[in-house]
């Protein structure tokens, strides 16, 4: 096939805004479609290479040696050099535990299936996205899939006459992106990572480089196609975000803007010229090697220097990753793509092979070992091994609901009380469900009535739909129904606010259907969330000597302190009381994470355990005590009147 400058200009477009979005650049909040640029081209290439090759009537035996040893050429080597040096860095900075889990993706993604370990235990939007230095190879493992099962396809059905083949190809496209849009509102991560939800993607390609498919006449033509297809690209990539239901028929844009630009880039338009420019083209060909060294410096970067200034971080990440891009693609990718000195078929396939089984070894070892947590002094170990079980405190499955569970499933019994007197009521997600050992501590000490009434992931705010927890919505329906019938003291809401902006003001205009009842209304601020959970930050501190009860200000989300800032500003003449959790647990922006004792107040990114919760309902007791003095003043005045 010759040579097509401009492919590998939109190569630089997709890596860029990959590179953009993953250090954080806002302008292209959905840099992310550069892996739906990549599938485009790797379907056009491979499939272009295929046809040509096919019309030849070699056998199919030959083709396929032809097409997999090309595809080793391409990927392994450099996949082997940056998973060396990955793996090298994750055992020098990482602890047991997340080097554990390093070694566990790398298994996955030497056995080409990086997107099924990702698909099982990663969220590509979610904030432990920045724990995981493969997560990337999510895209390799959707290609590889392909690359095994589309050129048996192709070149079977292609001696059968390219009509059988294209009817066949169409099919697999409309029926791959009709599956993706249709499970996509009920496992997007199913269709984020599996192959059948991104084959259309690659088959536009595939199809788009079909002998029969024309050119563009003339450069009118070209240069319309071309720029319709970056701005479509350029739509997508500034108009989407982590919040988009992504891929379906929202990968469209993105992908049709890959396919005018390929398709109408062959008219060598003026268009077409502006892409071919030398910086452009230079930076699509180390594309691949840049795309694989990007992220795993982004993680290591924030994880050895947290906290560090946006621009510096920008300027090392960049410097950093095209240096070892370049290395990567003249050192490695370029010799072992050419058919020349020792680097013929018979080695590539040796050094492939035993390349893959050799860092499979490795990944093996690692995850035997447990990360080898001997390299670490005793408590560093212990407090990396700690373990809580939340269900019990936070009483799962009967007063703190689990997704799947309904509001009938509720055992009122044991969650709200059932003797006369005054009555406090927790309302909220499991950020709500964490102070219950607290609560339940300080009201029951004090001669109140202690209730619970939450449910995983759900806010309380009625008529707040949560499309991962279609119970919720009739949950919170049942419990201002309650609060209304039986009217509670006190009403204690709490939540993790910083999930959605738009959370705090619906709260509020949810809090005077409370107020109605009757009831004291007291909202409880965001609790601290670090950017790590926290047993292997206390365990880092202790690593570096650092013995403090709090954490560094870069180790908290600051999310947490504006969201705060928000909720004061917004409730600050409303008819409640609000307590700012964060002023009374952190001193600038450092966090009280760890006990006298050391024992941890959390057990993951954010959630309290028993200690935290005791710890953390303690600080804000006075507030809490002001509210139902307040009440009791209220009544007794009223009952002189």
């Amino acid at each position: 096939m010759q040579y097509r400058a401009e492919i590998d200009g939109l190569r630089a477009i997709a890596v860029l805004a990959v590179l953009f979005y993953h250090i954080g650049f806002e302008f292209v909040s959905g840099g992310f479609v550069g892996v739906d640029i990549f599938f485009v081209i790797s379907g056009y290439l491979i499939s272009a290479n295929l046809y040509r090759s096919s019309v030849h009537k070699d056998k199919i035996s030959s083709l396929l040696k032809d097409f997999y040893e090309r595809r080793a050429r391409r990927i392994i080597p450099a996949y082997l050099f940056v998973s060396l040096i990955a793996l090298i860095a994750s055992y020098l900075l990482f602890m047991p535990d997340r080097f554990s889990e390093f070694g566990s993706s790398l298994i996955f993604s030497s056995l080409f299936s990086a997107n099924l370990y990702f698909w099982m235990n990663g969220d590509y939007f979610g904030p432990a996205a920045e724990t995981q230095p493969l997560l990337h190879y999510w895209s390799l493992g959707v290609e590889e899939h392909f690359y095994i099962i589309f050129p048996v396809f192709a070149i079977f059905l292609l001696r059968f006459g390219l009509k059988l083949f294209t009817a066949s190809a169409a099919f697999l496209f409309f029926s791959s992106l009709l599956l993706s849009q249709a499970l996509l509102p009920v496992s997007p991560t199913t269709v984020f990572y599996m192959l059948p939800f991104r084959a259309w993607e690659l088959l536009a390609g595939s199809l788009l480089a079909l002998p029969f498919v024309p050119k563009p006449k003339g450069q009118y033509f070209g240069d319309t196609a071309v720029v319709t297809g970056l701005a479509l690209i350029g739509f997508s990539a500034i108009q989407y975000s982590g919040a988009t239901a992504f891929p379906g028929v929202a990968a469209l844009p993105p992908v049709m803007g890959a396919a005018l630009v390929i398709w109408g880039g062959q008219s060598f338009s003026f268009i077409t010229r502006c892409l071919s420019i030398s910086p452009l083209v230079y930076v699509g060909r180390i594309s691949y090697s840049l795309y694989l060294v990007h992220w795993p410096v982004i993680v290591f970067t924030r994880h050895a220097i947290p906290g560090v200034e946006f621009w510096s971080e920008t300027a090392l990440v960049i410097s950093v990753s095209l240096a070892l891009a370049m290395v990567s693609y003249h050192c490695v990718e370029s010799p072992t793509r050419r058919r020349d000195g020792f680097w013929t078929t018979s080695f590539i396939a040796k050094f492939s092979f035993f390349g893959t089984s050799a860092l499979l070894v490795l990944a093996l070892i690692i995850v035997g070992s447990a990360g080898f947590p001997q390299r670490l002094p005793p408590d560093v170990r212990e407090m990396l091994a700690y373990k809580y079980d939340y269900s019990r405190a936070y009483r799962e499955g009967s007063c703190f609901l689990r997704p799947e569970q309904t509001y009938q499933e509720i055992d009122m019994d044991a969650c709200v009380p059932t003797k006369k007197g005054p009555v406090v009521l927790l309302w909220g997600d499991s950020y709500a469900a964490h102070y219950v050992p607290g609560l339940q501590l300080l009201f029951e000490k004090e001669g109140y009535g202690f209730g619970q009434l939450t449910a995983s992931a759900c806010p309380p705010v009625v008529g707040r739909s949560v499309p991962s927890r279609p119970n919720c919505k009739p949950f919170n329906d049942y419990v201002l129904s309650w609060i209304t019938e039986h009217k509670p003291d006190v009403v204690i809401l709490a939540a993790a606010w910083v999930v959605d902006d738009a959370l705090p003001n619906q709260l509020y205009a949810n809090v005077a259907s409370i107020a109605k009842a009757g009831s004291k209304v007291v909202v409880l601020g965001q609790s601290p969330i670090y950017r790590d959970v926290v047993p292997t930050l206390i365990a880092e501190h202790w690593m570096s000597g650092n013995r403090s009860k709090f954490s560094s200000a870069e180790e908290v989300s600051s999310n947490v302190f504006r969201i705060d800032k928000n909720m004061m500003s917004l409730f600050e003449n409303a008819d409640l009381t609000y307590v700012s959790v964060i002023d009374r647990v952190c001193i600038s922006r450092r966090c009280e994470f760890v006990s006298e004792a050391k024992n941890p107040y959390h057990w993951d990114r954010g959630h309290l355990t028993t200690e935290g919760s005791t710890e953390y309902v303690a600080r804000i007791s006075d507030r809490l005590m002001e509210v139902l003095a307040s009440r009791e003043h209220s009544e007794m005045e009223g009952n002189r009147q």
